[in-house]
């Protein structure tokens, strides 16, 4: 029978997942500004814009952070794999 390297799965997993949070986190904040900016532009051809930038930024942001959390768990199996013999 052969047995995974769980440990190795588990903390490359955590690792890619909390590099995606930071991208996910990154482009939440891009969106945000950008949200920000066309609420303060008078410009009549982007009025409908802000909408879309702000669900955006939600989305992202709530994107962001469930692949944050689920780094967490993955990075707390890693521990407990690693500490258990």
């Amino acid at each position: 029978m052969a047995v995974g390297d769980y440990g190795q799965l588990a903390w490359t997993v955590a690792t890619i997942l909390a590099w995606a949070s930071l991208v996910a986190l990154g482009i939440a904040w891009d969106a945000h500004v950008k949200f920000r900016i066309l609420l303060d532009t008078p410009r009549l051809d982007e009025l409908h814009m802000p909408p879309v930038w702000e669900r955006r930024s939600h989305r992202w942001r709530s994107i962001g952070l469930v692949t944050f959390g689920v780094g967490i768990l993955f990075f707390v199996a890693w521990t407990t794999v690693g500490a258990v013999p």
